[in-house]
C-alpha cells in the first residue's frame, strides 16, 4: 500500500518504510575526491550524484532501530576530538622543543583554528540539502568538508597548547 507521503507499507511487519537510505560505502581517497570535484566542478559532481542517487529509491529500508545511528555518531565523534586533540598537542610539543616558545605564532595559530571551526560551522548546510536519507553525495560532502574543517581547527588550537612550553 502506497500513501501520499511517499511510505510504503512492507509485508513483513507491516510497518511505514522508505527506500533504503544507507549511503554507499567510500574509500577516504574517493571521499577527498568527491569533495574536490564538488567544490571545483559543480557540473561533474551532480551528475555522480544522480548515478549515485539511483538506488537509494529502490532498495527496501531495514532501519529498525535509528537510535543507533545517534549512539555510533556519539561515539564516532568522540574517537574524532580525541585524535584531533592528540594530533594537535604532540605536534605543539614537538614544535616546543624543535622552535622553542614563539609567541606570534602560537597567537597565529589560535586564530587560524579559530576561523576555521567558525567557517565550519557557517558553512555546514542544513535543511538546504537535507533529504530524508541523509545518504546523498551533496549531504555526505558537506558533512566531511565540515568534519575536516573542525578536526583541523580543534587540532590548531589544541597544537598551541602544547607549543606554550
Amino acid at each position: 500500500m502506497v500513501f501520499d507521503s511517499g511510505w510504503t507499507r512492507t509485508k513483513a511487519d507491516g510497518l511505514a518504510s522508505m527506500a533504503l537510505k544507507k549511503p554507499t560505502p567510500v574509500s577516504p581517497f574517493r571521499a577527498i575526491y568527491l569533495c574536490a570535484i564538488a567544490i571545483l566542478l559543480p557540473s561533474k559532481f551532480d551528475a555522480l550524484e544522480r548515478e549515485n542517487s539511483k538506488g537509494l529509491e529502490t532498495a527496501p529500508n531495514d532501519d529498525r532501530y535509528r537510535v543507533q545511528h545517534i549512539r555510533q555518531g556519539l561515539f564516532e565523534s568522540l574517537i574524532w576530538v580525541i585524535a584531533s586533540g592528540a594530533i594537535g598537542y604532540v605536534f605543539g610539543i614537538l614544535l616546543c622543543r624543535v622552535v622553542g616558545r614563539y609567541d606570534f605564532l602560537i597567537a597565529a595559530f589560535q586564530v587560524v583554528g579559530a576561523m576555521l571551526l567558525l567557517w565550519a560551522t557557517l558553512a555546514v548546510r542544513g535543511w538546504q540539502i537535507q533529504t530524508f536519507s541523509g545518504a546523498t553525495l551533496t549531504e555526505r560532502v558537506n558533512q566531511w568538508i565540515y568534519r575536516f574543517l573542525y578536526c583541523l581547527g580543534t587540532a590548531l588550537v589544541v597544537l598551541t597548547l602544547g607549543w606554550s612550553c
